[in-house]
């Protein structure tokens, strides 16, 4: 029961420090991002992500629209927490594990890459962790379909940046 109330505390901490950033305006290349997802055709050579990145960009632009498109890799940092807690406990231990999730939400780069429409900030990191979550499920059991699925998370990342 601690560890619930605990984690929704964390959860609270977490959107307080973020929220207020949604409805922010979008400055220098932000707005480039936004306007790109409004549509697959006639991005084209505008949008600087290879198509897979393209595609979550336009699906979040027709969810969220342009005024709350920082929702999308608000997103993503929130599953990024979560899995920094799975993580760091599955290695470490809860405390530890609770820790850390302290200091990623109140961490300002953090805090910032969570609102940035863009790749690295948020869903990068998010792919980084989702390997690592499943690496140590292969590990711990050495089935295939963990393998499988940890190769299929690490080219889904791979393909989300060009660089």
């Amino acid at each position: 029961m601690r560890a619930i109330v605990i984690g929704i505390i964390l959860i609270v901490l977490f959107l307080a420090l973020r929220l207020p950033g949604v409805p922010l305006p979008y400055h220098q290349d932000e707005w480039k991002n936004v306007s790109a997802a409004a549509t697959v055709e006639g991005a084209g050579s505008f949008f600087a992500h290879p198509p897979l990145m393209q595609m979550m960009f336009v699906v979040a632009h027709k969810v969220f629209g342009d005024d709350y498109f920082r929702l999308l890799p608000l997103l993503f940092a929130l599953a990024s927490a979560i899995l920094l807690y799975l993580v760091v406990k599955n290695r470490i231990n809860k405390k530890v594990a609770f820790w850390s999730v302290i200091l990623y939400s109140a961490s300002f780069y953090a805090i910032l890459g969570s609102l940035v429409p863009d790749v690295d900030g948020a869903i990068l990191p998010f792919f980084f962790l989702l390997s690592i979550y499943i690496y140590d499920l292969w590990t711990n059991s050495r089935k295939l379909k963990w393998l499988a699925l940890l190769f299929s998370t690490l080219l889904i990342g791979w393909l989300v940046k060009l660089s």
